[in-house]
């Protein structure tokens, strides 16, 4: 659990009406982290074939005062808010050198309840995304990686990725002097 305490925290956010709305939040903000990694090796040996699932949930509130400044005039008023996230993926090591992986993960804006109606600062939309991994090892120190991904994240646009990815290592490190 994550606490936080605010004194005149700037925001900036679009109204209802569609123009930006200027705010100051005095409050506390507290987040709920629960995460879990379950690993499993057949016959024990990871090295040569394993299966890891992982994932977390992210749980936040928000309560205090926002002050919004819609015409250069503060007005204030009570606020509270809560949001969640979570992600969840699993790879699997089919052999020695090769790995696939699978991820989702999504955001819920949650609710925001205030003293006034128009802050904006409410929505349904709940932003997410989708991704795809094989992963081929030459060494412990170089890896190629092939990775797809369906973006969700903003409100009715859907962004395809496709990544190449080389990773090498240099140099020093615990097991060797070099």
């Amino acid at each position: 659990m994550l606490n936080a305490k605010a004194d005149d925290h700037a925001l900036s956010f679009m109204s209802g009406s569609g123009s930006m709305t200027d705010a100051l939040f005095t409050g506390s903000t507290r987040v709920w982290v629960l995460d879990g990694v379950w690993k499993w090796a057949p016959g024990g040996n990871a090295a040569r074939t394993s299966f890891k699932l992982q994932g977390e949930y992210l749980y936040s509130t928000r309560r205090g005062d926002l002050s919004v400044d819609p015409a250069s005039v503060a007005v204030p008023g009570s606020y509270r808010a809560t949001q969640s996230g979570w992600y969840l993926q699993a790879i699997y090591q089919f052999a020695p050198q090769w790995r696939l992986g699978l991820r989702t993960e999504q955001l819920d804006p949650g609710s925001a309840r205030s003293s006034w109606t128009d802050t904006g600062l409410a929505s349904t939309y709940q932003p997410s995304r989708d991704s795809l991994m094989l992963e081929f090892r030459q060494s412990e120190f170089s890896r190629f990686r092939l990775q797809y991904a369906r973006d969700r994240s903003r409100e009715g646009f859907t962004d395809n990725q496709l990544f190449l990815q080389y990773q090498m290592s240099l140099g020093a490190h615990g097991a060797h002097r070099y």
